[in-house]
């Protein structure tokens, strides 16, 4: 197994090329490799990764308008690196998969809707309410368990019975346990086995 170290902005912008991260057959970059150097060029005009790391202190809306600027990010991008790079852990990236569970499951009001900047805004608002400040792992937690490689994990269990010596134990049963397999819905409200 070879292992490499992913590069700093820096050797990106002084060392990468849009053909180059395109071509090569480990990087496979397609036709990203464009914003790839570009976005790297620019962060190094805007101070590099110390720019990046100043963004952790402002607030959410700041981070994810100072990333757009930079080409190839969209509000989708921009709130994924604000989530898992810059401390945005209220941040709620929205790609077609996240837009599709979020109408069927939360806001189906949204149906037959584009889903603009404001919509973007508002579907972030509305986890936002729902999961508190950690509104952004939350909603990776509703992602994957929504994926269809991840679904069968979501399947009720048999119910067990504690054994005699846990505290309070008696016939209370514990496990998922419930009658028909849980949606992220709810999961995230709280459904409770009996």
């Amino acid at each position: 197994v070879s292992l490499w170290r992913f590069p700093t902005v820096q050797e990106i912008a002084e060392n990468a090329t849009e053909e180059l991260l395109r071509d090569n057959d480990v990087a496979k970059f397609g036709y990203r490799a464009k914003f790839v150097v570009e976005a790297a060029r620019q962060l190094q005009t805007l101070g590099g990764e110390e720019w990046l790391e100043s963004l952790k202190t402002n607030d959410r809306v700041e981070v994810s308008d100072a990333l757009i600027q930079l080409p190839g990010v969209g509000r989708k991008v921009a709130a994924c690196i604000a989530l898992l790079s810059l401390r945005q852990h209220d941040e709620i990236p929205v790609d077609t998969h996240v837009w599709q569970f979020t109408q069927k499951h939360y806001l189906p009001q949204l149906r037959g809707k584009s889903l603009t900047d404001r919509v973007f805004a508002s579907i972030g608002d509305h986890y936002r309410k729902l999961f508190g400040p950690y509104a952004g792992w939350a909603h990776n937690l509703l992602f994957a368990a929504d994926l269809r490689e991840f679904r069968h994990r979501l399947e009720p269990r048999p119910n067990t019975k504690r054994h005699s010596d846990d505290v309070g134990a008696s016939d209370k049963k514990v496990g998922l346990g419930h009658s028909k397999p849980s949606t992220p819905k709810t999961l995230c409200k709280g459904e409770q086995t009996k």
